[in-house]
């Protein structure tokens, strides 16, 4: 079976209004791009939803989301240990301030054809990749993805 994700904060997907990934390199030690689509794992103890309930963040925007799968031909680029990035040596910086973080060039990531990035939170992870706070799943290619339910709450 196809793992599902979920993008809170729209009821549907428009890939007229998807923003091409864009690096953020003027933002020290910014390793999140501008664009894209960022969703997290439905079956994941590590998302989105329990996150902002737990910090009381955005709480608001969980009344409407999307589940979707990605297209079988996909090209993801996963990430589940700090090994991991040895796959992706061409297209990262890495800095040792204070632990471990990594710097991703999500544009040249794009340019070699990689449609999604999924990073799995974990100990080694969430030092690298500061900010990304839960099982995470970033669309770079709007093509990769197959919509299946729609929901808003109505509160």
């Amino acid at each position: 079976m196809d793992r599902v994700y979920r993008h809170y904060g729209s009821s549907v997907f428009n890939i007229s209004k998807f923003e091409p990934v864009g690096n953020a390199f003027g933002i020290t030690f910014m390793n999140k791009p501008h664009g894209g689509l960022w969703a997290s794992p439905v079956d994941s103890h590590n998302n989105w939803h329990d996150w902002c309930l737990s910090e009381s963040f955005n709480t608001k925007s969980l009344d409407e989301y999307f589940d979707f799968t990605l297209k079988h031909s996909s090209k993801v680029l996963s990430i589940n240990t700090i090994s991991d990035l040895n796959k992706i040596t061409d297209h990262i910086e890495i800095t040792y301030d204070f632990g471990i973080k990594v710097r991703v060039d999500f544009e040249s990531l794009v340019r070699a054809g990689c449609d999604a990035v999924y990073v799995e939170y974990n100990y080694g992870t969430s030092q690298a990749f500061y900010g990304w706070d839960v099982d995470t799943l970033l669309v770079l290619n709007p093509d990769c993805i197959k919509v299946i339910e729609s929901v808003i709450v109505d509160n």
